[in-house]
């Protein structure tokens, strides 16, 4: 295999990764604070505005499809 397909493959996996752990630290953090807002608690600025128009588990996952087909 061509060492670019090794690259993509290792930055999709990472994004994955990430969205995960975002995905668990939220939930978490949500359910400890449940009346802080999404923009306090997150940086990303796509999330934030999906998880404010069609909540959390919804925006992540529409979230996820953009962010891992970018």
């Amino acid at each position: 295999m061509d060492w670019r397909i090794w690259v993509i493959i290792i930055l999709v996996s990472l994004s994955a990764v990430d969205l995960g752990l975002t995905t668990y630290y939220v939930d978490k953090y949500k359910g400890w604070q449940p009346e802080k807002p999404f923009n306090l608690i997150e940086l990303n600025p796509l999330l934030v505005f999906l998880w404010n128009k069609m909540g959390f588990w919804l925006g992540m996952f529409v979230g996820s499809v953009i962010i891992l087909s970018l």
